[in-house]
């Protein structure tokens, strides 16, 4: 079971890289975020958890829908990228 839960961990952190990746590589809006990434899978919440772990912000602009806000990395969502990418190498190198 230990094992199962380390894949199951490594599979979230390697598609909460994907997307932050991805938010980093273009300009998204909240739409394009939720049409993408939006689950109601618990174990892969990667929208959900990238929110509350202050990895992504919504910067909306004062009279326009949410569905335009714009999704960016914060500070510690780029750092996490980095965080995420090693685990991610020695994950592969144990395996």
């Amino acid at each position: 079971m230990k094992n199962a839960n380390r894949v199951a961990s490594t599979a979230a952190e390697l598609l909460t890289r994907d997307f932050l990746a991805w938010l980093e590589s273009a300009p998204r809006t909240y739409a394009e975020v939720m049409e993408g990434w939006r689950t109601s899978c618990p174990r892969f919440s990667i929208w959900e958890d990238a929110l509350a772990d202050d990895l992504i912000q919504i910067e909306s602009a004062a009279g326009k829908p949410t569905a335009q806000a714009k999704i960016t990395l914060t500070d510690r969502g780029r750092a996490a990228i980095a965080t995420i990418s090693t685990a991610k190498d020695a994950f592969v190198a144990g395996s």
